[in-house]
């Protein structure tokens, strides 16, 4: 999938569109919030005519998380959730790092909160990515990064510091690019609100700037991985 849009991007904003937007240059101009300028209905329809636009689009956007070794993400791609499948493969490759005591309490650990708290019924058949890039250096994207193998394994990994302390060790920290159709995007705020959002910065320097993250329910092809780039790179 080529030609993947950037919400933070002029790009993203289509000529026609912007070119609509200027009679409105008072109202962005006059407030911080764009939710704010979007209450007036021509506005509105602007937005939601480009949501429309977006979701026709391929989506540039963020995963983060640990690499077992490099390489492994452009030759595989990215899995959807499925806890207790990845679970299995985790042990079947790092199982011999743990001591038998360590396996024993992580499995029971894994089970008490993913089947007993149901928490495996909320991740399984979805994947998860930032599709604004500011959101990598965000405090909630850090556990991804210390930690190998993301929720399914570290979710509990606080509860034992030595447990911990070895996932640390596993893999190394990298930025996961990946190209997402629009339309398969559950974002935590419609992208158009980060497009708009983007443009009224352009306009008025203080706007408050709207960041998304997104879930969705397919797998992403090593053919849709546009980088892997280690964290260090991905952030200087």
């Amino acid at each position: 999938m080529s030609g993947a849009l950037k919400l933070e991007s002029p790009e993203a904003l289509p000529s026609g569109l912007r070119e609509a937007l200027k009679q409105h240059h008072d109202r962005f101009l006059a407030n911080a919030f764009v939710e704010q300028v979007l209450e007036h209905p021509d506005v509105r329809a602007i937005g939601q005519e480009l949501e429309a636009f977006l979701a026709t689009q391929p989506i540039h956007a963020y995963h983060c998380t640990k690499e077992p070794e490099p390489g492994y993400f452009k030759a595989n791609g990215l899995r959807l959730t499925e806890v207790a499948v990845h679970q299995g493969w985790f042990l079947e490759r790092f199982g011999t790092m743990f001591t038998e005591t360590q396996r024993q309490w992580l499995q029971s650990a894994w089970h008490q909160y993913f089947v007993e708290h149901g928490q495996a019924k909320l991740r399984n058949g979805l994947l998860w990515a930032c599709l604004s890039r500011s959101l990598v250096s965000d405090d909630g994207c850090e556990p991804f990064f210390r930690y190998f193998g993301g929720e399914a394994i570290s979710m509990v990994a606080d509860a034992h510091p030595e447990v911990a302390a070895i996932l640390e060790t596993i893999g190394r920290p990298v930025v996961v690019e990946i190209a997402v159709l629009g339309g398969q995007l559950k974002a935590s705020y419609p992208m158009s609100y980060a497009v708009l959002s983007n443009y009224h910065r352009e306009l008025r320097a203080d706007a408050r700037p709207f960041e998304s993250e997104a879930r969705w329910p397919h797998p992403v092809p090593p053919s849709d991985v546009l980088a892997v780039t280690p964290l260090e790179l991905f952030t200087h």
